[in-house]
């Protein structure tokens, strides 16, 4: 399984890089695809957006393509895509496990050796550029 970050056109340029676009079908308005995440592919959308005008301070909101589910990261510093990379899987488990235990869906001792097998999966990274 892989994990692909499909960034907007505001996001691929904070992180000043120059990610690929998602392939679109021919006739189809390039940046409006449908993500969908399957037992191949773990899909996220990301969004950044200033805290206030021309503030350094932003927030990127992160979304699953299926579940939706979605959670925000707060930024004050510049981050590479690498290190983009690395906080968005973090705080992904983070924000899962404290979701896992305040709603009691599973076991405290579940929980932890649920964050154990994922920080042991290699997931190969995909980075793509999609406007918003």
């Amino acid at each position: 399984m892989k994990i692909q970050f499909c960034a907007s056109n505001a996001l691929n340029k904070y992180l000043k890089a120059d990610l690929p676009r998602l392939p679109h079908e021919p006739g189809k308005q390039a940046g409006v695809n449908t993500l969908i995440s399957d037992s191949n592919c773990f899909n996220w959308q990301l969004q950044i957006i200033d805290n206030s005008y021309k503030s350094r301070e932003k927030t990127i909101i992160v979304c699953e393509a299926n579940s939706r589910f979605t959670f925000f990261i707060l930024v004050s510093l510049k981050l590479t895509q690498e290190e983009l990379t690395q906080r968005l899987a973090y705080e992904w488990q983070l924000i899962m496990a404290q979701t896992l235990e305040v709603y009691q869906l599973i076991p405290r001792s579940d929980i932890a050796v649920l964050l154990s097998d994922l920080s042991n999966i290699e997931f190969p990274r995909t980075g793509l550029k999609i406007p918003i």
